[in-house]
């Protein structure tokens, strides 16, 4: 995340981050203001570094992503995990047979297992293969176990069943090392063959790699790929996990017992025992990933990273790390929102909720003389049974749940309405992982914590992560940041990993340090220093200088600073301050019991409206974003819809409806509604397009970007940024003006940007063109129906005088061999796999087939992401595309065409000069983007405006014939115009295809010029010059229209 090319993705246009990173030997590590922060702002939001789910959480319903920790799955599958209907190693089972197939899923409720059935679950495909090839679960899986194990054979326990059965019975925080070195070693595996494939193709293009100081990446990630030290490479990716504290595990839980006569005597025992366990654990690991089936990639690897990574000391640092930076995660389950808000879900689901009460004890006392015990050490059995054993020691503990329970829909209802729902944030602290050492397990074997009743109902997402930025913060008594997870709305599936939200308690000034606090911040003096003195140090924060210095001791009352309380009823900046002193009366409403329940649906509702009035008042958008947002819906909103009223046959239709709902919600600020009407009126209105192919009136097109926006607030309101922003980039294709809500766009962006980019590196899948050069003469036999015969003449004169006199005035074409090629895009943007990490959250619109093919071509607005995998990875196994490819492989061409995708995502332009001196000192006036698969084929036309064409990645054929041509190419006359051609500049011939005999013979005389273009080489197409293009591999282009 430090690294230039992460931060600089968190910047956009002229929103820079409000924190930066310092280091000096007094404060160490830590984060500083870069601004004025005010009070409950959204600092940032960042994904775990690595992530440990605590054993046996997920049997008790909590089932998340493996990945990127998002739960998957839906709530009828929860609910039949909570319930203990089925356990969790049925899950995926009961997915395919029961819900899937009877199509009672949909795509945020995605399951999807580990292809070697180990029991690892995914949100997505996506997310497994990440899973498998880069966080190194390939050299981590342990297949699907056998259910029986003959105890009495000489068959050895699976070597990586032996280490994770010694790390469950001892420490789980094992697991999450070797999460570690199988992540970096993973990577090091990518890096050896990205490297050789990048050699294969440079030898296959006979062209030797050039060492040229000014082509060099700026990325080092890729200086290391091409290095020959693979000392350096193995620096670089260890470099994240290692930007910590690395006291000895060992020496840090020893130091709090140096301070007493008793734990000087225990100190020496636990320093052996801490030293011995790291010393087995680090060989079983060594012994588990040294296996005789590896390839010479994975051994090479190995080889670069064992012998340091797989040793105690390793082991013993990594850990420290952990216990003094590792913060726990408190998730809730998003059952706590469905089961309240979905009535329909309660009814469908009615049995299997009512044994989760029962489980949570709300039903009956529990009968602790039935409680089964089982020793773990002792247990009978095999290895696999034992494992599974010690994952969930519970499975079989509900199956004998009574049947006596019969409750209606209507009493279940009104026992909801009485819980004790917490509506505020789940809170993190840095105690978490140190489950095993300071904090009393239940007899489940789950740390216990406190929370609301619907967490006692649906167990949260519990465990330890290491966050590369937030756990940089120091510790004070008097933080000035909360660090917690969002609790609010539909959080199901890929949109939604593990994201940790960073909120501003109080205001904060330029340059002042953020810090959390570690413990409990509320506790006396003396209970803070005596927790605090885990973490090796002694806190002195204002709070703790003052109350030591006044000698308050253990006397001081037990309060919170209010400067420092965080305001649940206006957490994120609202401006609404009268709302401050209205009076909390959600508790004055008296609910009926389970038994003889009344109208227990209307007092659930009338409990959702107390919390819903709760949950408005809090914003996540800052009142400068949400105040330019919100105006330009009701000005430019409510003028479209006096307009569109007008136009619609049923005034009182749906549409007319929703959308008045829609403006009076954002008046009042009722964020939900905001949410649910806004999606409503954009799916209407977007009806409206698909029906006829484009807006009846301009007016209906204001009002389908006003209610995206809506919608956009809604969703951003809920931390839900990439749903926001994915609303947002289909309406800017569509006509929404980024400029009108740029502080509103650019606040989502931002926050999508950290939700969507895990830290782990880019996706598994690589995508890296070759970086053709002139001397690739393979190209010109391979991919060229027919040799160069008319070449466009080429120029190293590039005076911008010289060029317009001689060029542009006389609309002659040229190119200018190597123009771009010390741009930053012709090195960074042939690896598309990172363009896709960074960039694959975004919509873009794509091009589908080909519009000179009988099939045509369709448009469709997609996730770059899919873009990514469905079409350029399968496209860049092609070195090059031939004509016969173009024409029989159309299925698989696509292209982003003719998108200012530099509009879109404004921090590509620091890649690509975006004013260059050959489009006049105007500079031009549009620009466009061209990214495609190979054997994509534009269609024989001219333009009205001068075109500067740049290549950036990849290879492409171009054919030019001048205006005097015209009446040899067969236009299309004004009668046969199409919805394609409205301008009348496209002609009939199939350029590389022509049909002169029969169909075009005129044009067997038409006089051409052509050329290849090649990374970093300009062409000047003048106007109303046809033009005919197709790329002869994997292509990105740029052009400017000046």
């Amino acid at each position: 995340w430090w690294h230039p090319r992460n931060l600089s993705i968190l910047t956009i246009m002229d929103e820079a981050l409000s924190f930066r990173r310092c280091d000096n030997e007094t404060r160490g590590r830590h984060l500083r203001s870069t601004k004025f922060i005010p009070k409950n702002e959204l600092i940032f939001c960042e994904r775990p570094l690595l992530a440990l789910q605590s054993i046996g959480n997920s049997h008790n319903g909590a089932l998340v992503c493996r990945n990127c920790h998002a739960f998957v799955g839906g709530p009828d599958l929860a609910l039949a995990i909570a319930s203990g209907r089925i356990s969790r190693a049925q899950a995926y089972t009961y997915y395919r047979n029961e819900l899937y197939c009877n199509n009672d899923n949909d795509e945020h409720y995605v399951l999807v297992e580990c292809h070697q059935h180990c029991g690892e679950l995914y949100c997505s495909t996506k997310c497994q293969q990440d899973h498998w090839y880069c966080c190194g679960h390939e050299l981590l899986c342990t297949g699907k176990l056998s259910e029986h194990h003959d105890d009495d054979s000489d068959s050895e326990i699976h070597p990586l069943l032996e280490f994770k059965i010694h790390a469950i019975q001892n420490n789980e925080i094992f697991l999450m090392v070797a999460d570690l070195v199988a992540t970096v070693v993973s990577q090091r595996c990518r890096q050896i063959r990205r490297r050789r494939q990048y050699q294969y193709q440079q030898n296959l293009i006979t062209t030797t790699f050039e060492n040229d100081k000014n082509n060099k990446s700026n990325n080092k990630e890729e200086e290391a790929v091409v290095a020959s030290s693979a000392a350096a490479a193995c620096a670089l990716l260890l470099e994240p996990y290692l930007d910590f504290t690395l006291v000895p595990w060992w020496t840090v839980a020893t130091a709090p017992l140096l301070n007493s006569p008793m734990g000087l005597a225990e100190a020496p025992e636990l320093d052996v025992t801490l030293r011995r366990l790291c010393q087995e654990s680090s060989l079983l690991l060594k012994r588990a990933l040294i296996k005789d089936d590896n390839d010479d990639v994975v051994k090479q690897a190995l080889e670069d990273f064992l012998p340091d990574l797989c040793s105690s000391d390793f082991f013993g640092k990594i850990i420290g790390s952990f216990e003094q930076n590792a913060i726990g995660i408190r998730r809730k389950h998003p059952l706590c929102h469905d089961i309240i808000f979905n009535k329909q879900l309660r009814n469908k689901n009615r049995i299997d909720l009512i044994k989760c009460m029962e489980k949570a004890g709300m039903l009956e006392e529990e009968d602790n003389d039935d409680d089964v015990v089982v020793e773990d050490n002792k247990k009978e059995g095999s290895a696999a049974e034992l494992l599974e054993h010690q994952r969930s020691n519970d499975d079989d503990k509900h199956k004998d749940v009574k049947d006596e329970w019969n409750y209606s829909e209507d009493e279940i209802a009104s026992f909801l309405a009485g819980l004790d729902i917490n509506d505020g944030y789940n809170r993190t602290d840095q105690t978490a992982d140190r489950g095993n050492d300071d904090e009393e397990d239940d007899d489940d074997g789950h740390t216990e914590f406190e929370g609301d009743d619907l967490d006692a109902l649906f167990t949260p997402l519990d465990g330890t992560a290491m966050y590369s930025i937030t756990c940089k913060m120091n510790h004070s008594c008097d933080p000035n940041v909360l660090v917690g997870y969002k609790t609010r709305g539909d959080s199901w599936g890929k949109d939604h990993p593990l994201v940790q939200h960073c909120i501003a308690l109080r205001d904060i000034e330029p340059d002042e340090e953020l810090c959390i606090s570690y413990i409990e911040s509320q506790d006396l003096f003396h209970a803070r220093q005596e927790a605090i003195a885990n973490y090796g140090f002694v806190c002195t924060c204002t709070k703790c200088r003052t109350e030591m210095d006044s000698a308050l001791g253990d006397q001081a009352v037990s309060q919170r600073n209010t400067e420092s309380e965080i305001d649940n009823d206006n957490l994120f900046g609202s401006d609404d301050e009268d709302e401050d002193d209205e009076d909390d009366n959600e508790n004055d409403i008296v609910y009926n019991t389970m038994e003889g329940a009344k109208c227990g649906e209307k007092l659930l509702q009338d409990r959702l409206l107390n919390l819903n009035k709760s949950y408005n008042s809090m914003s996540s958008i800052p009142i400068k974003a949400n105040a330019e947002a919100s105006n330009f819906v009701l000005r430019v909103g409510s003028r479209a819809f006096e307009y569109v009223k007008k136009k619609e046959k049923h005034h009182e239709g749906i549409l007319v409806q929703t959308f008045s709902r829609l403006l009076q919600y954002v008046q009042t600020r009722n964020f939900l509604g905001c949410q649910e009407a806004g999606t409503v009126a954009e799916k209407l209105l977007f009806q409206k397009l698909t029906q006829t192919g484009s807006w009846p009136f301009v007016e209906y097109r204001e009002c389908y970007g006003c209610a995206v926006v809506v919608a956009a607030i809604g969703h951003s309101h809920q931390g839900n940024f990439i749903t926001a922003q994915r609303m947002l980039d289909r309406a800017c294709i569509l006509g929404l003006p980024r400029k009108q809500i740029r502080h509103f766009f650019n606040f989502v962006e931002i926050h999508a940007n950290h939700v969507s980019h895990s830290p782990i590196p880019p996706p598994a899948m690589n995508c890296t063109i070759p970086n053709y050069k002139e001397s690739d003469k393979l190209i010109l036999l391979e991919s060229l129906s027919q040799p160069i015969r008319y070449a466009i003449q080429e120029s190293s004169l590039i005076e911008d005088n010289f060029f317009l006199s001689d060029y542009v005035s006389q609309s002659k074409p040229v190119v200018f061999r190597g123009l771009a090629r010390q741009w930053p895009a012709t090195s960074k943007w042939r690896h598309l796999h990172n363009f896709a990490h960074q960039h694959g959250h975004r919509s873009v619109p794509i091009e589908l087939g080909s519009m000179m093919n009988s099939g045509g071509m369709k448009e469709k607005i997609m996730v770059f992401g899919e873009f990514y995998s469905s079409f350029l990875v399968p496209s860049s196994k092609k070195k090059f595309w031939t004509l016969q490819n173009s024409c029989q492989d159309v299925s698989a061409v696509a292209y982003l065409a003719q998108h200012p995708l530099l509009d879109q995502i404004p921090s590509l332009r620091t890649d690509v000069d975006t004013k260059p001196y050959l489009c006049g000192k105007a500079g031009p006036d549009n620009i466009n983007i061209w990214l495609g698969t190979g054997g994509t084929r534009t269609p024989l036309h001219f333009d009205s405006y001068d075109n500067l064409f740049v290549q950036i990645v990849g290879a492409k054929y171009v054919r030019i014939y001048s205006s005097e041509e015209s009446e040899k190419l067969y236009v299309i006359d004004n009668a046969n115009k199409t919805c394609t051609n409205l301008q009348g500049n496209m002609s009939q011939v199939d350029c590389e295809l022509e049909d002169f005999d029969t169909k075009h013979p005129k044009a067997r005389n038409a006089k051409f010029v052509e050329v290849v273009l090649l990374p970093g080489d300009s062409l000047f197409i003048p106007a109303r010059s046809w033009h005919y293009v197709r790329s002869l591999s994997t292509s990105i282009s740029i052009n400017y229209w000046f």
